[in-house]
């Protein structure tokens, strides 16, 4: 009898009910906590997908205005050629792709990334209008032959084309910068609000470890795809800049590289210039198709790369145009001495399709001293200048021809 009233004892104290509390305080709470997590997920998830939309478009809006000044540099430089229509005709269609592209990023709700993107895109898009208009005039008075005089269309281009070319530029440049670090911030703010939830799942963890153990791994493998995404956003944008300043067929950096890396010292930098093309290249075209012809750009790429590597910067400039940079006055005699060495490698035979392949070459070298001059554009003024009246050397004497730009009036 005494037993039997110990163990009924022993029941009367042990309350189920309490039980049925912790465990509905436990459902409520994780009802909670999933709803916690479920909008921080949906709001983080939207608002990255939408911030990564945007930077696509933003990207493409910058490669296309890349796109466009390297083809009116193209024209400039090659005003003669039979490629001018097909420049105009991939501005106009690279114009259209800005349109396009602008309009979807327009359709992007970026309020939870940066409230003020819509507003600096805006801007930076006025500035492309800009150049856009500059541009179609200057193409439509080249289309019309309104404009015949080279001098004419080089100052038009520097006057009026050249500054809203760098504005543009400069606009979309920044506007890419903004949207990167909007992201990055809003990746920042995404953070702080699965810290306060990795904070409440700590609260919970005595009635749930495992459970709280899993949405902290779940929180952090979210992280980690964050941060993949960020990450290839920046890989995206140097492999773009990398590709804009390249010329894949030599190798070496382009007329944009060039601007970029001389751009900023060429009003206080002492430095010797040498420019050298092949005369009559077109030609080369027509005897030997364009593959076999860039099979000769490469060669020669090659052998220039192997001198010069150690002497000088070597930039690709144009197809058939190479551009050497030594950031120090050279003497006369150097200054002969490497201009015979770098015509010599230009106008040697290279074997092509089992044929010998050579061209003649015109070239002219400055030597550059502080403030004489502001802007690379100002040099190839001077430069492209020069060469045109070496070329008129060499086609007299039919051998390779070259000057001192500085002579040239």
């Amino acid at each position: 009898m005494g037993k039997k009233s110990e163990h009924e004892t022993a029941l009367t104290g042990y309350d189920p009910k309490q039980f049925g509390r912790m465990t509905m305080l436990f459902v409520c709470l994780s009802l909670v906590n999933v709803a916690a997590v479920l909008f921080a997920f949906y709001r983080t998830g939207f608002g990255l997908y939408h911030a990564e939309k945007g930077l696509s478009h933003i990207s493409k809006i910058t490669q296309c205005v890349l796109s466009i000044s390297e083809s009116s540099q193209d024209i400039l430089l090659n005003l003669n050629s039979e490629d001018t229509e097909d420049k105009i005709l991939e501005i106009e269609v690279a114009f259209s792709t800005i349109d396009a592209e602008s309009a979807e990023y327009r359709s992007v709700d970026l309020t939870e990334v940066d409230d003020g993107l819509g507003r600096r895109f805006e801007d930076a898009y006025m500035d492309t209008q800009r150049y856009q208009s500059v541009l179609h005039d200057f193409t439509e008075a080249i289309r019309d032959g309104r404009m015949n005089s080279e001098d004419q269309i080089h100052i038009d281009y520097t006057l009026k084309i050249e500054p809203q070319k760098t504005k543009a530029e400069e606009s979309m440049n920044s506007l890419f910068d903004d949207q990167i670090k909007a992201t990055y911030d809003f990746f920042v703010r995404a953070a702080q609000q699965f810290l306060f939830v990795l904070l409440f799942l700590f609260i919970t963890m005595t009635v749930g470890i495992i459970g709280i153990q899993r949405m902290r791994k779940n929180s952090r493998r979210a992280a980690e795809v964050l941060a993949q995404e960020q990450e290839h956003a920046e890989r995206l944008r140097e492999k773009t800049f990398d590709i804009a300043y390249l010329n894949i067929l030599t190798g070496f950096r382009n007329f944009y590289g060039l601007e970029n890396d001389l751009g900023g010292k060429i009003r206080k930098s002492e430095f010797t210039a040498f420019l050298c093309g092949f005369n009559d290249f077109e030609q080369l075209w027509q005897i030997c198709g364009r593959d076999r012809a860039d099979e000769f750009i490469t060669l020669v790429s090659h052998e220039l790369s192997e001198r010069f590597a150690d002497t000088a910067e070597v930039y690709s400039t144009d197809t058939d145009e190479f551009f050497f940079l030594i950031y120090r006055k050279c003497e006369q005699e150097e200054i002969d001495r490497l201009m015979q060495e770098i015509m010599a490698i230009m106008s040697a035979n290279y074997m092509i399709g089992g044929e010998e392949v050579h061209r003649s070459v015109s070239g002219c070298y400055y030597v550059c001293t502080p403030g004489k001059k502001q802007s690379v554009s100002q040099l190839f003024f001077t430069m492209d200048r020069a060469i045109s009246v070496a070329r008129a050397q060499s086609a007299q004497n039919g051998q390779n021809a070259s000057v001192h730009a500085g002579s040239v009036a």
